[in-house]
This record gives C-alpha cells, structure tokens and sequence, in this order.
C-alpha cells in the first residue's frame, strides 16, 4: 500500500542558535545542516511510496519577524 509523508521542523531553541555551528539548524553553503540530511536520508526512501510525491512541511517554535505579523 502507498503512504503519505508530512515533514515536521522543530526550530525551538532547544536546537541552538541556527548562526552556531553547534546547531541543528546551522546552514552553510558546502555542507546540509543535521536537519537537511535527515530530511534527505528519509525522503530518498519514503518518497517511492508517496501516492502523490507532495510532502506537506510544517515548522514550529520559531520566531517569526514579519512587519505584519506578531508571534
């Protein structure tokens, strides 16, 4: 049978300050974050079962700073 795969981000602070190295979340131009590379890991599987090939992505805990939006 086929599945559908929704991701979930935790960007709370419990995973560091994402401009640290020693974050979760920490970002460079040559190498993924911990966070991509599971992502990638996982979806190279699931992504052959997914009925659609469409995967919801949701964050939560951060932070937002929009001028029209207040967290």
């Amino acid at each position: 049978s086929l599945i559908s795969s929704d991701y979930f981000i935790d960007f709370t602070g419990s995973n560091g300050i994402q401009t640290a190295p020693s974050s979760l979340h920490y970002v460079t131009a040559n190498k993924m974050s911990p966070y991509e590379q599971a992502l990638y890991e996982v979806s190279k599987i699931l992504l052959d079962y997914d009925f659609d090939k469409l995967v919801p992505t949701y964050g939560f805990g951060a932070k937002v700073k929009m001028p029209t939006y207040n967290t």
